[in-house]
């Protein structure tokens, strides 16, 4: 049986600081991470987790 496992993860950031961090995080893994700044629009919501719902849905509509 073969594994299939990810070659490259894009992680939708303009922190270059995050970038760098998981780089070397996956680097051991042989997975590449690859940068993608987006304008996401800015929902009003009290709860965190709606907008962190909210922002990787509409990331994964851009990237995929």
């Amino acid at each position: 049986m073969t594994e299939n496992w990810a070659t490259h993860m894009v992680f939708v950031t303009s922190n270059k600081g995050k970038v760098t961090v998981l780089r070397k995080a996956l680097e051991p893994f042989g997975i590449k991470v690859v940068q993608k700044k987006l304008k996401t629009p800015e929902i009003q919501e009290l709860g965190v987790s709606k907008v962190a719902e909210f922002s990787a849905k509409f990331a994964a509509y851009q990237v995929c």
